[in-house]
């Protein structure tokens, strides 16, 4: 069971193959995570990329207006002087900062759908952490018998048709997002409404156990996308 579990993340590899989530459609959607729901992790790594982004525009307009500067035969030569001459080059860079982010802000809404999957793929792979370490917490303690060995089958089995369920819907969606395409293929709701079926078909009693709370937030995991896709 350990290694059916070691397959069963959503890997950024999965992602990119999935639909084309490259590293621009990656930069927009962590542009949305950071800036509308405030996600910590994802404010860290915009401001990272914000220093990083400005330090480039620095690099690039500094040469480019000193040498303007020289070729007008008004190049400072008075410390006080460059300096402003260099607070002007940074008021430049962070102007053209500020009008990319304007543009990356408009572009991330567009991409709002994508990035509410995406926070379903966080909650789905949380769920498969748990499981794995559930299952070695069981092995380690030879509990790993019977009704328990059973229970992590389940769980397996929902998590595999969540998979299933979330990179479908992902796929769809950077299409959709890429292309400016409205309407979502019949295909799509079909293929989410049986994955949801199969599921709650399933015995879900009312969870008892750890694995009983895995099933069910797989469970959870697999109707919010169905319901996603119905509301988008």
């Amino acid at each position: 069971m350990l290694n059916d579990v070691a397959e069963l993340p959503i890997t950024p590899a999965e992602l990119e193959q999935s639909g084309g989530l490259d590293l621009s459609a990656g930069l927009v959607i962590t542009v949305y995570r950071g800036v509308f729901w405030r996600n910590p992790q994802h404010l860290r790594s915009l401001l990272f990329i914000e220093v990083f982004s400005l330090g480039l525009i620095l690099i690039f307009v500094m040469p480019v207006g000193f040498l303007a500067v020289k070729r007008s035969g008004s190049l400072p030569s008075d410390g006080a002087d460059i300096a402003n001459l260099f607070l002007l080059f940074l008021a430049g860079s962070v102007l053209i900062l500020a009008l990319g982010n304007i543009w990356l802000v408009n572009q991330a809404k567009r991409w709002k759908s994508v990035a509410k999957l995406l926070r379903q793929v966080d909650k789905y792979n949380r769920v498969v952490k748990s499981l794995a370490m559930l299952n070695q917490l069981s092995r380690t303690e030879n509990n790993l018998q019977g009704d328990n060995s059973l229970e992590g089958e389940k769980v397996l089995r929902a998590l595999r048709v969540t998979k299933n369920s979330l990179l479908q819907a992902i796929k769809i969606e950077i299409i959709r997002t890429k292309q400016g395409v409205i309407a979502r293929p019949d295909e799509l709701m079909v293929t989410l409404e049986n994955n949801l079926t199969s599921l709650v078909a399933g015995e879900l009693d009312p969870p008892t156990d750890q694995y009983g709370y895995l099933l069910d937030e797989a469970l959870q995991i697999a109707m919010s996308v169905e319901q996603q896709m119905r509301d988008l």
